[in-house]
């Protein structure tokens, strides 16, 4: 969700200094106990992933799901009837229809909704993760869905890795001859990058043995890029473990987007040790260079100890969906990792109040956070952030650093409550004398947590 004039807080580049504030993740919270959406088809086996895709289609007012199945009790008898890509939809995004849908066969029949059973190779593939984008502003209406899958041939050791699909309605899918990006990883993301005008991929680079090659050897996020989803470059390595990492601990994969006027992105913290996988938040300006503004804290983690996502926790390919004031996650959990013959997997959702990735947070000591010079985008200054028993007031200062008059703390209406948009102005007056020009803010916090703010008309 690209908006020039959005700046998070979720780390501190457009932040000149702050003093008196911690950083606060804005943990997405699950909405129900249960799952949303579980294998209660014949070929879905024990397990559904959303190593897939959640779009809301405003044309016909349908949420969208692409996800993958796992039958091992059928994979035992063919390896090729593992994993097979199905749709589903939704009106509301909580209640979803499994449709037959007669396009693809499977198991002698066509009455299901597979999408996609990997059956168009001359040798046998099986399938393993898999982005659907829906762009349906392309000139091409048969490229108006897009698809990477990974696959690996089971009769030719090192013949693996992405292919490139396409399709005018997301149910009818035509690959692209040969593999697209090779030997990469079974794990990624992708996204349009709207700001570089080019589609980006991340990965994992090849596995390599670990005691062969130490802390190189563990995954890491490797990173691709394509003007034209089919052509893409060679994969670079962008995000290594530290010293801060456990010495267990790798990257599992990264779900990169563009949120505001910066990348955003959840990376997936694979513990091999207990395989239990969770989330950190990550965040850009190039989606290049990443950082870990709040540490090595989990902003999305597992379960519960006997609850239906226990052992993983992992978000779709796809930014989360806005719904109103908020955001919608929609997740894959699971019971058992790589080791274990208990595997069994559901889709859930989790929410989380619009734009609220990180903030900074004040107690009853008041903090302040000066941002870096910003031109002022629009007449009105919105605020998003969660003061019901403190307030924020902002200071304006023009491109010298030079206070404005009339536009100080003491003019401020202060702002309090829980508010994604809340308004500030000062003596009743915005700022639009101001637009188009060169601006400092100071925030001043006490008791609440400042998520965001934005100019807005």
């Amino acid at each position: 969700m690209y908006d020039p004039d959005l700046y998070l807080l979720a780390d501190n580049h457009a932040l000149m200094h702050h003093w008196g504030l911690t950083r606060t993740l804005g943990r997405p919270a699950r909405a129900a106990d249960r799952p949303l959406i579980v294998a209660d088809r014949p070929w879905e086996g024990s397990q559904i992933a959303c190593w897939g895709t959640v779009v809301h289609d405003p044309a016909d007012g349908l949420f969208k799901l692409w996800y993958q199945t796992r039958d091992d009790a059928a994979a035992a008898r063919n390896p090729v009837s593992r994993s097979v890509i199905c749709y589903a939809s939704s009106r509301d995004g909580r209640t979803w229809d499994k449709p037959n849908l007669g396009v693809a066969a499977y198991r002698g029949s066509t009455a299901h909704n597979v999408v996609y059973a990997v059956d168009d190779f001359d040798l046998p593939h099986q399938l393993d993760n898999f982005v659907v984008l829906h762009e349906p502003s392309d000139r091409d209406p048969a490229r108006r869905y897009k698809m990477l899958a990974w696959v690996r041939s089971l009769e030719q050791r090192f013949q693996m890795g992405f292919v490139s699909l396409f399709s005018p309605d997301g149910i009818r899918w035509t690959r692209h001859p040969g593999y697209t990006v090779p030997r990469l990883g079974d794990r990624m993301g992708c996204y349009r990058d709207h700001l570089a005008g080019r589609y980006v991929m991340n990965s994992r680079q090849p596995w390599r043995n670990l005691r062969q090659h130490g802390v190189q050897g563990k995954r890491q996020v490797a990173r691709a890029e394509s003007l034209d989803f089919v052509r893409w470059t060679e994969a670079e390595s962008i995000i290594k473990l530290d010293d801060e990492d456990g010495v267990d601990d790798q990257f599992y994969g990264l779900t990169p987007f563009v949120w505001g006027n910066q990348y955003v992105g959840f990376l997936e913290l694979y513990h091999r040790a207990t395989e239990h996988l969770d989330l950190q938040l990550v965040t850009s300006r190039d989606g290049v260079h990443w950082d870990r503004p709040a540490g090595r804290a989990a902003f999305f983690g597992r379960g519960p100890d006997s609850a239906w996502d226990e052992t993983w926790a992992a978000f779709t390919s796809n930014p989360p969906l806005v719904r109103g004031d908020e955001m919608w996650l929609y997740y894959d959990g699971r019971t058992g990792g790589h080791q274990t013959n208990r595997r069994h997997g559901a889709i859930g959702l989790a929410t989380a109040k619009r734009d609220r990735f990180a903030g900074l947070t004040a107690g009853i000591q008041e903090g302040q956070a000066v941002t870096e010079r910003l031109t002022c985008g629009a007449k009105r200054l919105l605020l998003n952030l969660n003061a019901r028993c403190g307030e924020v007031a902002v200071d304006v200062f023009d491109g010298e650093g030079e206070p404005i008059p009339g536009y100080q703390r003491a003019d401020a209406s202060p702002v309090s409550g829980n508010h994604v948009d809340a308004e500030i102005t000062w003596s009743g007056k915005h700022l639009a004398p101001h637009v188009g020009e060169p601006l400092y803010l100071r925030f001043w916090i006490k008791y609440g947590t400042l998520f965001a703010f934005r100019f807005a008309d």
